[in-house]
């Protein structure tokens, strides 16, 4: 028998290079996986490094909101309360001409409050036909519009390219602010509380579902004006991905402009209703 060949040093050392891949470690293998679009293997430890979804960190909010507000859950009918809900005849009773009186800026409603923000009103009247006098229900309903608008804020922040712990701690931080107390704790706050909600939602909506948030937009904005300012922030946001929208197609960009076209027709309705409304209260101030 001929004795087996030895291997050169270089051919072994060839050879160990060669065996090397072979012996990588599963970590790397992970690595591999993810890189080429393949699922993580450990789906568990990834979960634990984000933050909860949006309806459980809504939950987390209203539960935070309700301990922290406890003490003015039971304050009674302030101020402005008064004629917006408490006297308020049109909001007591939910009749046709009542709808129509409340919806229109030249009617003695817009006397009476001062002030022309009908879907304010129609909440109100909605809370007092389940709540009636009681002030408890008002104020909790405010909390929980609150945490919803904190809540909304987080994928308003991620879509700005915030980190994910980062948008919930600015959503927190925006939650407990005492900034936001009076919109919270005054009962006819519900205007501010019920536009921000709307508004985030229709800026959260419009890529996707642009005529529903037209209509939340509007709603939002026959609540309280400063949900006007949805109108630039989605703008923004549109000029911000004009590039992805160039590579779909011009037919795109023109259909999303053309849908802030409604937005800004919206807001002029609002002008004119808003300043026939002026005309007819200017001067006057509202009954006590």
């Amino acid at each position: 028998m001929f004795p087996a060949p030895i291997a050169s040093p270089g051919a072994r050392r060839s050879s160990g290079h060669g065996e090397r891949p072979l012996a990588r470690s599963r970590k790397d293998s992970r690595k591999d996986s993810t890189r080429q679009g393949g699922k993580d293997p450990n789906p568990a430890s990834r979960s634990r490094s984000q933050p909860p979804g949006p309806l459980a960190t809504a939950l987390l909010f209203a539960l935070l909101g309700l301990v922290l507000y406890s003490p003015v859950l039971d304050g009674d009918f302030v101020s402005d309360d008064s004629h917006y809900v408490l006297r308020n005849e049109y909001v007591h009773d939910l009749t046709l001409d009542n709808l129509v009186a409340v919806w229109s800026p030249t009617s003695e409603v817009t006397v009476l409050v001062e002030n022309y923000a009908p879907v304010h009103l129609m909440l109100h009247s909605l809370e007092w036909q389940v709540f009636g006098p009681e002030v408890t229900g008002y104020h909790v309903v405010n909390v929980l519009l609150h945490a919803v608008a904190a809540a909304l804020l987080v994928p308003l922040y991620r879509r700005s390219g915030i980190g994910a712990w980062a948008a919930l701690g600015g959503a927190a931080f925006f939650f407990v602010h005492p900034a936001n107390v009076e919109s919270v704790a005054w009962i006819s706050q519900l205007k501010s509380s019920s536009a921000l909600v709307l508004s985030l939602l229709a800026i959260r909506l419009h890529p996707s579902h642009p005529l529903a948030a037209l209509l939340l937009f509007a709603l939002a904005l026959f609540a309280k004006p400063f949900a006007a300012f949805a109108l630039p922030v989605v703008a923004l946001f549109g000029w911000l991905r004009r590039g992805d929208r160039a590579e779909r197609g011009a037919t795109q960009a023109s259909f999303h402009w053309a849908w802030l076209g409604g937005w800004v027709a919206v807001v002029g309705s609002f002008a004119l209703a808003a300043s026939a409304a002026v005309g007819q209260s200017a001067g006057l101030a509202p009954p006590r």
